[in-house]
């Protein structure tokens, strides 16, 4: 038996595939260069600082790994687009894709008509594409901020990898669930000062640690963990501050709920979008 949403959920799963090929290709970059994390000797007991040996290489492959798992995702909107024409009764054309705004005026500065070619009569199915524009998101201070919006990231993404591949860089933050030592007033917590978010070269220092005039535990391990991240987006944003396999997963999860929250009334004998397995 074939479902309406076949083509979406083909798309959402070959995105999978990609995440997990992406996840093994970059743990064992993260282990290479995790294994040359090393202290630096210092004639100062009471302060350590950790540098990387070596960076490697990352593969182009990955880049593109990247640009295909997000390309699979953005067309599942499509095909979602496609249906949708279907259920208000229109025949799909060429120009038949899902829409995606930061912006709730036009080029010209009018009210944005936001519908699929050649066209959507159904107002419900108008009223849900406009639910999920990224214009919706806001930031505290109820401004536009599409960048919030995984759909937009999505878009966004996808537009780049059509032109050029996603640069994916090494940086040294904690992407798994062993918190490092992020300083505290205890006693025997040392002070500590990371250097996140941003690429990484071969001897450079990852974190220091102060015991404020204490002698270093000799067993001291702080458990640094290295990751891999695009060098796309905006600074300091969710883009730029996950490890790119837990990215595309989380845009992937997040997506599908809005699938299912939003269309799948329109399709009522359909079983809806699977979510994805854990990474």
């Amino acid at each position: 038996m074939t479902f309406p949403l076949d083509s979406v959920r083909v798309k959402m799963a070959r995105a999978d595939r990609h995440v997990r090929d992406l996840k093994i290709e970059v743990d064992t970059l993260v282990r290479a260069a995790e294994q040359t994390i090393f202290r630096e000797n210092d004639e100062d007991s009471t302060k350590l600082v950790y540098r990387i040996g070596h960076v490697p290489d990352i593969d182009p492959t990955i880049s593109a790994i990247i640009g295909d798992a997000v390309s699979n995702i953005r067309a599942a909107f499509d095909h979602l687009a496609w249906q949708l024409v279907l259920a208000d009764n229109g025949v799909p054309c060429e120009h038949t894709q899902f829409p995606i705004y930061d912006s709730r005026l036009n080029d010209k500065g009018n009210p944005r008509n936001v519908t699929i070619q050649p066209r959507i009569l159904n107002s419900d199915i108008l009223q849900a594409l406009d639910l999920i524009q990224p214009y919706q998101t806001t930031d505290t201070d109820g401004h536009v901020d599409a960048w919030r919006n995984q759909l937009w990231i999505v878009r966004q993404l996808s537009n780049i990898d059509k032109h050029r591949l996603l640069i994916a860089v090494v940086v040294d933050v904690n992407f798994d669930d062993r918190p490092p030592y992020w300083g505290s007033s205890s006693a025997g917590v040392p002070v500590s000062n990371f250097y996140p978010f941003r690429a990484l070269k071969s001897g450079d220092k990852i974190a220091a640690f102060d015991f404020r005039g204490t002698r270093a535990p000799a067993d001291f391990d702080p458990h640094m963990s290295l990751g891999v991240t695009l060098d796309e987006g905006p600074e300091a944003h969710e883009i730029r501050l996950q490890g790119v396999p837990a990215l595309l997963h989380g845009l992937r999860h997040i997506l599908t709920g809005r699938i299912n929250q939003h269309f799948m009334a329109f399709f009522p004998t359909d079983p809806g979008i699977p979510w994805p397995d854990p990474l």
